[in-house]
């Protein structure tokens, strides 16, 4: 659970096809977020 606005604000702009990824340290602090769009995939069909 995070109330880190820079980290709710990317954790929003998630899509059905985005990729989320977190990254720890080795003291399992977590260390960075990352959301991205891309379009390597053609976008599923609902």
């Amino acid at each position: 659970m995070t109330t880190d606005p820079r980290l709710v604000t990317a954790i929003r702009s998630l899509k059905g096809d985005s990729l989320l990824e977190f990254t720890w340290n080795s003291f399992g602090t977590r260390v960075a977020i990352r959301v991205e769009e891309n379009s390597v995939y053609a976008p599923k069909v609902l």
